[in-house]
């Protein structure tokens, strides 16, 4: 794996991010992290994972813009569907996920860091956010209900029909984050969570989170975007307002 660094230590597996310079996320690396996830079910020795990024200030600042946006319809349906499959794989993953995230955290890399089971930030002038309105998308219904049994709808319609942002300490406030802590203790605070959590009977979490999971509706559902809203013209007029942006 090129962009994903993967370590056991104990009982504890960590999936790092490493694609500079803000792991935007194109096919290969939401392949790798597929593959990654696919390596810490299979070790019968792991019993918790933290998802974090090796890249200071960023968790994934989401879609791979100046790659991503030039793919053609048949393009797009395929990297859809497999950032589907890999939300739909860390929102059941079996084993407890610790998303360990060390700065900005958006739209696609807002979606990944919602999909773990609990999540902790640095403190600072960051952002969380899932501004894909202003790329002309529309989320499907699972990652609406993802944001809102984590902030409460109210909070969850306003941040997607409005892009805005949280900054850690609004996060912390609205329960969409477990803490935020300073930028230097992120890591240490997610392994000491995934480590308690790694002590618990592995059946019953399985069963508690399945539990909830139904309870709040995302037992079952497609979490892969809609291919046909990213070539209206509307998208596509704003995907190109963004390329061009990127390139000044």
């Amino acid at each position: 794996m090129n962009f994903v660094q993967f370590e056991t230590n104990g009982p504890i597996a960590t999936i790092a991010m490493n694609r500079p310079k803000a792991n935007t996320l194109n096919r290969t690396f939401v392949g790798e992290l597929l593959e990654a996830f696919e390596l810490a079910e299979a070790d019968e020795d792991v019993r918790a994972v933290v998802f974090t990024s090796l890249l200071p200030r960023f968790f994934s600042a989401g879609f791979d813009v100046t790659e991503v946006f030039t793919y053609d319809r048949p393009q797009m349906t395929d990297y859809l569907d497999a950032f589907g499959r890999l939300v739909h794989r860390l929102l059941h993953f079996p084993k407890p996920v610790v998303g360990a995230l060390p700065g900005h955290t958006v739209t696609g890399g807002a979606i990944l860091a919602l999909a773990c089971d609990f999540r902790i930030m640095a403190e600072g002038n960051y952002r969380f956010a899932m501004n894909e309105i202003d790329l002309g998308v529309v989320l499907p219904e699972s990652i609406f209900r993802m944001l809102s049994n984590a902030v409460g709808i109210p909070t969850a319609r306003h941040l997607i029909l409005s892009g805005a942002a949280l900054t850690p300490a609004e996060g912390a406030a609205a329960g969409l984050l477990t803490k935020a802590v300073p930028e230097e203790e992120v890591q240490a605070a997610a392994l000491e969570l995934a480590q308690l959590l790694a002590s618990k009977p592995a059946d019953t979490y399985l069963g508690l989170k399945r539990v909830i999971l139904k309870d709040t509706g995302l037992s079952e559902g497609t979490f892969a975007p809609a291919v046909d809203p990213w070539f209206t013209p509307e998208a596509l007029l704003q995907k190109e307002k963004i390329r061009a942006s990127l390139q000044r």
